[in-house]
């Protein structure tokens, strides 16, 4: 129930920017961060891989708010893939930032994706996984408080794909890339 409540609030913040917060902050880092806790807090087994083109982003952003909106998509990748299945969080830039979150689980129903970012929506084949149905919808307003979008780009019985597009500025660092 706390855990209801505390995304609610997140989305009712979000919703009315008060909780906007950008700040220089190290994009490939926070991936690398996000990829070691999803590792350290997950009970199942995965193989969680970080791949980028980059050796380092440095953009203005909020970090709490990045934090959110990918490690969502990374522990929804965990939970719906099974045990020693291949997560996939992949940063490239390439006309913006693009940050790919792919796994080879259950997939979400083609009917399921008109209605995937409305608040409390879950999809049909979920079964009794917990969950609030907020996640998803709080990672896309985080997304476009940044500027950038968060899309389904792929989901079959193969797997789902998410992409979140972040646009790249003139005070955006781009190392190695």
């Amino acid at each position: 129930m706390q855990n209801l409540l505390d995304d609610f609030l997140t989305l009712m913040r979000a919703e009315a920017s008060q909780q906007f917060n950008p700040a220089e902050m190290d994009l490939t880092e926070l991936c690398a961060k996000l990829i070691e806790e999803v590792r350290l807090s997950s009970k199942a087994i995965h193989n969680i891989q970080y791949t980028t083109n980059c050796e380092k982003v440095i953009l203005t952003g909020d970090e709490k708010l990045l934090r959110h909106a990918i490690g969502n998509l990374l522990s929804n990748a965990v939970k719906y893939s099974p045990d020693g299945g291949e997560v996939v969080l992949d940063l490239q830039h390439a006309n913006g930032l693009e940050i790919r979150v792919r796994d080879h689980g259950i997939g979400i129903p083609e009917k399921d994706h008109e209605k995937l970012f409305d608040p409390f929506f879950r999809a049909s084949n979920v079964g009794e996984m917990a969950g609030t149905g907020l996640g998803l919808p709080i990672a896309k307003q985080a997304i476009e408080l940044h500027g950038g979008k968060l899309e389904i780009a792929r989901s079959d019985a193969n797997g789902t794909e998410f992409l979140i597009w972040l646009p790249v500025d003139e005070r955006t660092i781009l190392t190695g890339c």
